[in-house]
């Protein structure tokens, strides 16, 4: 990671961390969904120690790389890589929450199926929104980081 802004490390870390402890968060919801087991209490504590767990992460990394690399203010470039990385995080968003609100509405289809109770439920479209949010970040870090190796 040498040669790499502080905003560049910062914008790696993050996606590695979120891609890693993001997987392992939703193979253990997926578990717990093909289980017939996603309910609150079980969700709830997995979701705070992951949470925890992201948090302690990051923030050992940013003050890794703090003491290696400090960081400077931001520049008009950086600027322009988070709002252009911003839109495209968006729109998966827009499009996203979209797609869950037709799957709410269109669920009657499946009405007489084991499988409408199952994503019908409150919480597997809580852990839609969230797989949603997780996806729009890592687009969000990964457009950051493209357009910072392109130099734009």
């Amino acid at each position: 990671m040498f040669g790499l802004s502080f905003y560049e490390k910062s914008a790696w870390g993050t996606f590695v961390a979120l891609l890693v402890l993001g997987g392992f968060y939703f193979s253990a919801v997926w578990d717990l969904w093909t289980a017939d087991l996603l309910i609150g209490p079980a969700v709830f504590g997995l979701a705070l120690g992951f949470t925890v767990l992201l948090v302690v992460v990051l923030v050992i990394f940013h003050v890794l790389i703090a003491i290696i690399d400090r960081p400077g203010d931001e520049d008009e470039r950086d600027r322009l890589i988070g709002w252009r990385a911003a839109q495209w995080s968006s729109f998966t968003m827009v499009a996203g929450v979209i797609s869950i609100v037709c799957l709410v509405l269109f669920a009657g289809v499946l009405q007489d199926s084991d499988l409408h109770s199952r994503i019908y439920s409150p919480m597997a479209i809580v852990q839609l929104m969230m797989i949603l949010v997780l996806a729009a970040q890592l687009l969000e870090l990964l457009v950051r980081i493209i357009l910072y190796r392109r130099g734009t």
